[in-house]
C-alpha cells in the first residue's frame, strides 16, 4: 500500500508523495485565489486502485 496526497481545485488536479509538498500545493493555490479547493489522503494498492481517501482539508464547493 503507498500514500499520496491528492490536491485538486477547478481544472487543477496534482499529487504528491509527502503531506508537506501537497499541503504547500494547496496553500499557493488557496494564495493564487482558487475557491474550490480539497486536500485528500488516498490509500492506493499494489494494483494502483484508491482503497480508501480522506479529505484533510476543504475550502468552498466541490471543485470541477
Amino acid at each position: 500500500m503507498k500514500t499520496i496526497y491528492h490536491v485538486f481545485a477547478d481544472r487543477t488536479d496534482e499529487f504528491y508523495d509527502s503531506r508537506k509538498d501537497a499541503e504547500d500545493a494547496y496553500g499557493h493555490l488557496e494564495g493564487a485565489g482558487h475557491e474550490n479547493l480539497r486536500l485528500y489522503k488516498e490509500l492506493i494498492d499494489e494494483k494502483g486502485d484508491m482503497v480508501s481517501e480522506d479529505c484533510l482539508k476543504a475550502t468552498g464547493e466541490f471543485p470541477f
